[in-house]
């Protein structure tokens, strides 16, 4: 069943496989859930490459939710590849968007963020702010 995202706290275990859509647009099918500080860490780390479909969806622990700057930043040192990546709101509206480039220190923005999604760089075009994304678990009979 699909569940639109108005919900800060749905009930998705960690490393579950989730679709993401823009509308009824699908944007990538293959994207990881990571809501524990483990899957948060490790992120896109250690991967030689990033197929256009795949990608991770970070969802922030209690003390970040909502917060700015350093605290929901990400890095990219030691990636091979650059991504694209946004910061969504509560509701999943993308507030920030940015091409991080491989091996730079800092990226972050300046507005409250629930989430971090990051995908292949080819997706952001796709990821303009005030668009409202939403996923649900992925599953072989999906339309």
């Amino acid at each position: 069943e699909f569940i639109p995202v108005p919900k800060l706290n749905m009930d998705i275990p960690d490393k579950s496989r989730l679709v993401i859509r823009a509308g009824s647009r699908e944007i990538a099918d293959q994207v990881i859930y990571c809501n524990s500080g483990d899957s948060r860490r490790k992120g896109l780390l250690g991967r030689r490459i990033l197929a256009p479909n795949e990608g991770i969806l970070m969802n922030m622990p209690g003390f970040r939710e909502g917060k700015s700057g350093i605290v929901n930043s990400i890095h990219m040192l030691g990636m091979r590849f650059d991504i694209a990546a946004a910061w969504l709101n509560f509701e999943g509206r993308i507030i920030y968007t940015v091409l991080a480039r491989r091996w730079r220190l800092y990226y972050g923005t300046t507005h409250p963020s629930w989430y971090v999604l990051e995908l292949h760089s080819s997706k952001l075009p796709l990821l303009t702010e005030e668009t409202l994304l939403s996923w649900e678990i992925w599953s072989p009979n999906r339309i």
